[in-house]
This record gives C-alpha cells, structure tokens and sequence, in this order.
C-alpha cells in the first residue's frame, strides 16, 4: 500500500509547509513540566459508611445513564441502592439521580414499603408521560411475582407497573407515535402446548402501553428466551432490530444458546440465529450490540463465551458477529490464546476512527478496537483491581459522554465494599487518553453536528500516532492542521473566528505548521478517515506539545473539527 493511501507524513504530502519531524524539533517552548497522569476520574458517588451495607451501585445492573432528567442538557446518573429501608432481606430501596455534568445529587426516589429491592436493577427509557424529561425503569418485584417499574424522570413517581416481567429494554419507536416503545421480558414464561420453559418477550407502545407484538423461545427448552439487547439497524433497512439473548438458566441446567436476531419492522421476522459457534454450553452469556464495529454499515453483535462448563475446552472467548454476513468478524480469544476479554458494554467510538469500540474485562477493564481489536484504554489496575480478591472493582457501564469531550465515557460500580475505606463507591471514568486534550468548538456549514476528531492512544517516540476524524460526509478532501501553537498564528491570536470569511460558526484553532490531506471513506454518515504522524526516536521530544484540527469540504460547504493539543510521551 502506497504511503498516501496510509496516510502517513512524507515532504510530498504537506503544502507549502515543513514535515512534522522537522516542526516538533524547532520550539523549545512547548515543552512542558506536569508529570503525566493516567485515566481520570471524573466523578466519585460513596455510600454512606458500612456497616450497614446499603449495596449502594453494588448489584449488576443496578448503576445506568439516564437522560437528562435536571434539563441542564447533559445525560444523568442513576445508582440504585438496594438494600435500604424496612428490615430484614426484603428491604424496599432507593434510586439516587446524579447530575452528569456537575456530580450532584439531583434528587433520591424512595421504592414502595410494599414491595423490595429497587432500584437493583435499570434501565433508560423514552419520555412515556410526555412531560418532556425522558423516565426509566427499575426492577421492584413484590412476593409473588417479578415486576419492572417505569418511574417518572420529572417527579420520580411510578407511571407503570409490569408483572410477570425479568428484563425490561427500552426500544425503538415501533409504533410510529413518536415515542420509543418498550420490551417486556418474561423468562419465566411456560408454553402450555409443549410444557417447557420457553421465555416469552412483548413490544409494548412507550406511550400506551398497548401490546405490538409477541416474541417467544423455544422450540426446545434450550432455547429459553432470555432479555432483549439494544443492537441498532442490523440488516441495514434504515430501522434499529431486536435481539434477544440465551443466557439460560444454571440453576436449572438450561445452558446458554446464543442470540436471535428479528426485524424491527411488522411482521418482525427472523433475521438471524446464533447458537454455539464452537460447540458448548456457555455461548451467549453475555451479549452486547456494540454498533458498527467493522464500518460496514450495518449494526454487530458481540457474545461472550466463557468456556464450556459440561465437556469442551474451558476456553473464554469473545466473537463478534457482522450484522451484514452474520458471521464472526472478530474474535478476542480464538484460536483460544488466553485472550480471555469478556465483553459487557457498548461505549460507542472512543477514539473518534469511525468504527464502534468494546468495553469489558480483561481481566481488567479495558476498552478494545473495533477496528484491530486492539487494547485503546484499561483503566489503572491499582484503582480498579480489589486486592483483596484480584477481581475488577465492578462491571463497565456505557455513560455516553459526561465531561462535554465528545469521548464515551463509563461508569463503573462495585461488587464489595471498597477496600480503600467502609462504604461503596460507584466511579465515572473518562475514555479520554491521558495526554491528548479536546479543546474548543467544531462547527458544519449544514447546521449540523461537526465532524469529530479523535486519536488512538497517546503519541509516543518512535511510534506512529494515528489521528482521525469521523461523522463526516465520505468520499471528501479532509485536511489536518499541525501546529506548535494554540494562542497565536502567524501573530494573529487564536482562536480566530472565520464568520468574517462566510464561514459562520467556525475558528481556526490551531497555528498551520504543517498539512496534510486525505480522502474520507466510509458508508452515508459514517465518513471517515485516518492519518499516521511517524514521531521521532528522540528523546528530546518527550513532553512536547503539538496541536491538531481537521478542515473539510463538505458539500454544504466548510466544516471544523475542534482542536486536540498532544504531549509526546
């Protein structure tokens, strides 16, 4: 492959400019003093001092992003806390809401005396009471039976009840009413026909609560449907599908069997069934739709399989399936080389390269490429390793992006007490890599949302830097500024505001030391496209900044990026 094709930096690439070798090598004054940090954290919410022992952000599932519930134009934080109020096991809960761009507690939701747990487990749903503040759901079951609660975003107050019901997800607006519906689970669910255990799951209208349509497992009592798992436009017809997960039941020796797959469109036919790829008992414990993985187009589907516990292997693994093929496009794990990652959220794109990443455990947590499959982020082991145990503090929660830095960021809760002190603690951690800043406002001549630039991992000497930019129109001229300053360009301050020049909107953030021009590629609105900045082996590079922003034309005219400032490590 040719070096333009790449992306990489040679004199034949740059305009009217100086390499990057040459630009990081003249300005002693970029250098900098502040040792380098690791991953931030950017929130921490405590229980109140253990004991007693409340499970504060301590049950699976029992911490979530919700929308914007204090209309600060942020996504919101919700941590359950289970065991609190009442006495004995049958405690009857509360939900704190966090605000996800100040940390503060906006408010805490009292569960029902008459029935337990809530709280323990959520889920984010549309604005099902038109009041304008999108709601959520909660587990509360009572002694009879297993019941999800939808639970007001604006007041707090239950606006529906669904018995009989193990799993709830928020779905897409199936119904065309202009609220997102709903999918009520019951894995529990008898077929009296043939008297197994089939599991059985309704779409429901957001805003009636009217029945759309009925999904069952089965025809064996292997096939015990399990929860439904938001996995976007897999068959690539213009609307989001649904999937369901097999995770069977181990208490029943019911094994896992993998993932269906059925058309968001009436009359919801099967698109694709997944059962055991190797062969074994444990496929589909986990499932996830993480998004475009491979930029085909077309939603994915990642399932983890953590190792046959009847007769095979004993071997983790997780595969990602195309949406497009419904074959394996991914493997972490195969052909079983201790790679035992563990997939478990759905972050989005973190490092802005156009292809949705992978959040899971590692043993630790990690985020992984879905580009190479590489490892982008893991968190610091010291912060998120008990060592009491050697197991990771808690699972990976996508936040969406809290801090305003267009990176995903995730929340991270916790099995047991923390062993820094007695209480709980729940933690939102940026994705952000430790020495590259976002700084600044990109802007799109079509009014819409600007064109993202992002980068993999830190510049480091004698390593290449990939630098990317993403949502953008494909098959466009895409430029990168280089610069060694962000505050003056050729003795003009910066930012500078191009208005003046008919582009509304749009700064210039960065000096223009050096260029370089690429062609995004990519599906309709997923435009992207990569560069790689080859930095020296040396030394003397170490701790200098330099300063990065894409220009494109699009073909409602000039877009922006916003700016990254880099420290070479």
């Amino acid at each position: 492959m040719a070096r333009a094709e790449r992306g990489e930096v040679h004199p034949g690439d740059l305009m009217n400019t100086r390499t990057l070798v040459e630009v990081l090598r003249v300005v002693p004054a970029i250098t900098i003093s502040s040792a380098l940090v690791g991953q931030a954290t950017l929130r921490e919410w405590r229980s109140p001092q253990i004991p007693p022992d409340t499970y504060f952000g301590g049950v699976t599932g029992s911490v979530a992003a919700n929308g914007d519930i204090d209309r600060d134009g942020w996504l919101d934080v919700a941590i359950g806390e289970p065991h609190v109020g009442g006495s004995g096991f049958y405690r009857y809960g509360q939900i704190h809401i966090y605000s996800g761009r100040t940390g503060l507690q906006v408010r805490t939701i009292p569960g029902d005396p008459n029935r337990f747990a809530f709280g323990s487990n959520l889920s984010a749903l549309a604005d099902l009471d038109g009041d304008g503040i999108e709601d959520f759901a909660s587990w509360n079951a009572d002694l009879d039976t297993y019941i999800w609660v939808a639970v007001s975003g604006a007041s707090g107050a239950v606006i529906r009840v669904w018995r009989d019901c193990t799993w709830l997800t928020r779905a897409h607006d199936a119904d065309a009413d202009g609220v997102d519906d709903v999918i009520v689970c019951n894995s529990n669910w008898w077929d009296r026909v043939t008297g197994n255990r089939l599991g059985r799951a309704e779409l429901r209208s957001g805003r009636t609560d009217a029945l759309i349509h009925t999904f069952t497992g089965g025809p064996s009592s292997w096939d015990l449907l399990g929860g439904a798992v938001p996995v976007g436009d897999v068959n690539g017809d213009g609307t989001p599908d649904i999937c369901f997960a097999f995770p069977g039941d181990w208490s029943q020796y019911i094994p896992a069997f993998g993932f269906a797959v059925y058309s968001g469109r009436a009359p919801y036919p099967l698109i694709m069934r997944q059962q055991s790829w190797f062969g074994g008992n444990t496929f589909g414990m986990t499932v996830v739709g993480p998004g475009d993985m491979d930029a085909d187009g077309y939603a994915d589907i990642a399932v983890y399989d953590y190792g046959d516990r009847m007769s095979s292997s004993g071997v983790s693994y997780t595969a990602v399936f195309s949406g497009r093929t419904g074959v394996p496009i991914r493997y972490f794990g195969q052909p079983f080389n201790n790679d035992q990652f563990r997939c478990w959220s759905a972050p989005g794109d973190v490092d802005g390269d156009g292809h949705a990443d992978l959040a899971g455990l590692l043993p630790g947590l990690c985020v992984r490429s879905g580009r190479d499959g590489s490892v982008l982020v893991e968190l610091p082991p010291s912060e998120t390793i008990d060592p009491r145990s050697g197991s990771v503090e808690g699972m990976p929660v996508a936040a969406g992006d809290l801090d305003g830095d267009d990176i995903p960021d995730l929340l991270v809760g916790n099995f047991d007490p923390s062993w820094l002190g007695p209480y709980r603690r729940v933690r939102a951690w940026s994705l952000r890599d430790e020495d590259v800043t976002v700084t600044g406002r990109g802007c799109s001549a079509g009014g819409t949302t600007p064109p993202r630039i992002g980068a993999t991992r830190s510049p480091e000497i004698s390593r290449s830097f990939e630098v990317h930019v993403s949502r953008t129109e494909a098959n466009r001229s895409a430029v990168l500024f280089v610069g060694l300053s962000s505050t003056s360009f050729g003795g003009t301050p910066l930012p500078f505001d191009l208005s003046r020049f008919g582009f509304p909107g749009c700064s210039l953030l960065v000096s223009i030391d050096a260029m370089i021009e690429v062609t995004t590629t990519g599906q309709p609105g997923n435009g992207h496209a990569t560069t790689l900045l080859p930095i020296p082996n040396d030394p003397a590079l170490q701790a200098m900044r330099f300063h990065l922003q894409w220009a494109l034309v699009e073909s409602a005219g000039l877009s922006l990026t916003r700016a990254l400032t880099c420290t070479i490590r």
